[in-house]
């Protein structure tokens, strides 16, 4: 096992040193695979429980929640202002294009921000009073995410709360 097909463990004390003992071990079952009758089998089934073993212990210090739509609306006196409420807070670095979401009715996102828990759309043309929905398309870069990297699932025709007089 060449050390460079490992993934870096990332910055934790003695990284590196870690990266080479895994891919020490692995060389290892490799040889005995190769010399001993059933070697493979076991020597592999053992590493993989250890290894198995540690990363179910590491599992309770990793976010694996995906972020959700909560909730959107349309505040008063805010027409061209979309709200749209997650589950969790985002990423705010990370900011889609304005053709991830669509409106019904139609309307050209024109910029769209991301703070905490909301994501706020601009649209070109002020909503008037009655139903609207919003919906979202993962696009390939820069798609909603929260703040461990979990991404937003596309969601379709979501209501949007709309209090314009």
């Amino acid at each position: 096992m060449r050390v460079e097909t490992l993934l870096s463990p990332g910055l934790i004390a003695r990284g590196l040193q870690l990266r080479n003992m895994a891919a020490q071990a692995i060389s290892s079952v490799e040889i005995t695979a190769g010399r001993t009758p059933g070697g493979k089998i076991n020597t592999a089934k053992t590493l993989q429980a250890f290894f198995s073993d540690c990363a179910s212990k590491l599992s309770s210090y990793v976010d694996s929640v995906l972020p959700t739509f909560a909730s959107a609306l349309i505040a008063s006196g805010q027409g061209t202002k979309l709200a749209i409420t997650m589950s969790e807070d985002m990423d705010p670095t990370v900011v889609p294009a304005g053709s991830a979401f669509t409106t019904s009715p139609a309307k050209t996102v024109s910029a769209v921000s991301v703070q905490g828990k909301i994501v706020t759309l601009t649209v070109s043309a002020a909503f008037v009073p009655g139903a609207v929905t919003v919906a979202y398309t993962q696009p390939g870069t820069n798609a909603l995410r929260d703040l461990s990297g979990n991404l937003l699932a596309t969601f379709t025709a979501q209501t949007v709360t709309n209090n314009l007089p």
